[in-house]
């Protein structure tokens, strides 16, 4: 590849990583799950930016090491983005939880946001570990 290539695939990178990183925020207010629509990406794009740009920082700049662990983080919170229906049944979940009236959720529904906590939980360690892997491979 080209350096003027590489360039343009590393802005692109920029532009899709900033793009999501608007949207990280939202996922942090939303412990059951935040909605997949809220992605300006689809996760397949976001992971491909956040590895081409921790690729491209541990070659060109070797103290980036701060850096790349915050775009581990990012990478890793893609698992907070769920199906849409899904989240509006976390959303549920926290609104009942947040007023202390357990009455505005179904014990069904209850069940089905603490089974995406933990499917939720899963794919962070599993987004975790191939994010790490992927380091090993590229140093």
């Amino acid at each position: 590849m080209e350096t003027n290539d590489l360039v343009k695939e590393f802005e692109k990178a920029q532009s899709i990583i900033n793009g999501y990183g608007g949207v990280l925020q939202s996922a942090f207010a939303m412990p059951y799950g935040a909605p997949e629509s809220l992605l300006p990406f689809t996760k397949d794009e976001i992971k491909r930016a956040i590895k081409l740009a921790a690729l491209i920082l541990t070659k060109v700049e070797p103290t980036a090491e701060a850096t790349v662990q915050q775009l581990k983080v990012c990478y890793v919170q893609l698992a907070s983005f769920i199906p849409d229906d899904e989240a509006k049944i976390a959303a549920k979940a926290q609104d009942a939880l947040d007023s202390g009236d357990p009455s505005r959720i179904t014990s069904a529904e209850t069940q089905q946001a603490l089974d995406r906590v933990e499917q939720i939980s899963q794919e962070s360690q599993a987004l975790s570990s191939e994010f790490e892997t992927y380091m090993q491979e590229i140093s």
